[in-house]
């Protein structure tokens, strides 16, 4: 067999399996197009996928409503490089009704303004001269329309030992208002 075959046929067995995975364009999605190929979820899989988000310098790469219609919210995972390229790769679809009784604030709330509300609600001054690390280590779940941390607080200052605090916190799965704040021991 000619040594060309060899090299063409795995490239184009390659190409074909790349062609073959489904992207859904943003800007398809937000004008309800698509929609009926989403993957349907639960809404704690929502609530955790709309907590890994951070902030970004670079376009996408967070976890977005894209669509909401009277019966769904359709979201995912955004990446591209520009506003006209935005894709995902899996569209997820949860039921509004169910969302909106598990997590109120499902709009707005995010990993972003949970992890400030968490900041702001620990952070403490400290007597430190030039360098002060930090770390959290957070697990978060919905229960009873609240959000709860439980939360571990790393840091060291001045190149010192690291020292750690642990927190329970409450705040409003609506809101984001602090209902408690627990230092554990």
């Amino acid at each position: 067999m000619n040594m060309k075959y060899f090299i063409l046929i795995p490239l184009l067995w390659i190409m074909t399996l790349i062609s073959c995975s489904k992207k859904y364009m943003v800007s398809e999605v937000k004008n309800g197009k698509n929609i009926n190929t989403s993957e349907l979820v639960d809404p704690d899989f929502f609530f955790q996928k709309r907590m890994e988000n951070r902030i970004k310098k670079i376009l996408g790469r967070i976890w977005e409503i894209i669509y909401e219609d009277g019966q769904y919210v359709y979201f995912g995972y955004t990446k591209g490089d520009s506003h006209e390229s935005m894709y995902m790769e899996t569209l997820y679809r949860v039921e509004k009704s169910s969302l909106e009784k598990f997590f109120p604030g499902y709009k707005w709330i995010t990993g972003i303004e949970l992890n400030r509300a968490v900041h702001q609600s620990v952070t403490e001054k400290l007597n430190y001269n030039s360098t002060l690390i930090q770390d959290y280590k957070k697990n978060w779940k919905i229960k009873d329309g609240e959000i709860q941390v439980d939360l571990i607080w790393i840091y060291s200052m001045d190149g010192g030992s690291e020292n750690q605090k642990k927190y329970f916190l409450r705040f409003s799965a609506s809101t984001l208002d602090l209902i408690e704040k627990k230092v554990l021991p």
